[in-house]
């Protein structure tokens, strides 16, 4: 439902509300029930299709910081439906400016600018039920806190407070995903530069919220131990200084093995990697995990 969102606002100039809130309350029920997997599945990155997993990535990630910080169930479906489709005014955008590699000049610039306001448009035109929240969040999602970024509110009034939460995440995506023009970092980068801009950018208390929540490597991160093995993390540990599960994907020599279960502490962490840097995508563990856990074939 969510590919086919995109593609027909590209197409046709319109939205399917309601297949996105159909979307959206399945990965909210999937976010319940299983909080780690959800995030482990918000670090699938895939460079050929930027727009729409960076949607379904901020979506996991804007329930998840949701629930952290205490909105209610209800309110959480408008809070993934505008994280969803915050970037939705991107197709409004020419693909040479969106993968420009370059800096941009004030056309390009002004183009990209136009993004958030062209995603309201878009979804208060779709109707439905919840459209102003989400229409809000695609209009909002690079105002900052301080009262500047686009659109800027110079200190009038605060962003709300569901767009403040798509923006850190937004961001926190976007820093953590390769693009044309730019390589990944990886999420403990991504999380400095969110905290650094508590604040001014960002909203400090879902800043903390959403660090606590993601702790020091979260779902995802793709770890060597000093002892030589590549692990993979695989949940969020439930106190910051508490041990880590993770799978071991290499070992000590390099070799890709099947994901086998191991519990690190963090001072057995010799560095972090970039997928390309460790040679494996974190995307392969999800399915390498599955094919472990099927029963054999006869």
């Amino acid at each position: 439902a969510l590919r086919g969102v995109t593609s027909s606002m590209a197409s046709q100039g319109a939205i399917e509300l309601s297949a996105v809130v159909d979307a959206v309350e399945g990965l909210f029920e999937h976010a319940v029930s299983h909080s780690s997997a959800s995030l482990l599945l918000s670090t699938v990155k895939s460079h050929d299709e930027y727009t729409f997993f960076h949607s379904v990535n901020t979506c996991i990630l804007a329930l998840a910081t949701g629930r952290m910080i205490g909105v209610d169930k209800e309110s959480l479906v408008p809070v993934g439906v505008g994280a969803v489709l915050h970037d939705i005014g991107k197709v409004a955008v020419s693909a040479a400016t969106l993968n420009w590699p370059g800096r941009l000049d004030d056309g390009q610039w002004k183009e990209i600018q136009l993004h958030p306001q062209e995603g309201a448009l878009a979804i208060l035109a779709a109707g439905g039920e919840g459209n102003e929240i989400a229409a809000t969040v695609a209009l909002e999602h690079h105002a900052r806190f301080d009262g500047q970024g686009y659109p800027s509110y110079r200190r009038t009034r605060r962003p709300h407070i569901f767009s403040r939460i798509v923006s850190v995440v937004d961001t926190y995506d976007a820093i953590t995903t390769r693009r044309s023009y730019r390589r990944a970092e990886t999420p403990a980068r991504a999380l400095d530069v969110v905290l650094g801009a508590a604040g001014s950018s960002y909203d400090p208390d879902v800043v903390k919220a959403f660090i606590s929540m993601m702790g020091v490597f979260p779902p995802g991160s793709i770890l060597r131990l000093k002892t030589g093995e590549t692990v993979v993390v695989a949940e969020r540990p439930t106190e910051p200084d508490a041990p880590l599960a993770t799978f071991i994907v290499r070992d000590t020599k390099g070799a890709e093995i099947s994901p086998e279960p191991l519990v690190i502490n963090v001072s057995d962490v010799a560095v972090q990697l970039l997928p390309q840097q460790a040679d494996f995508d974190p995307a392969t563990l999800l399915e390498m995990i599955a094919r472990s856990n099927s029963p054999a074939q006869s």
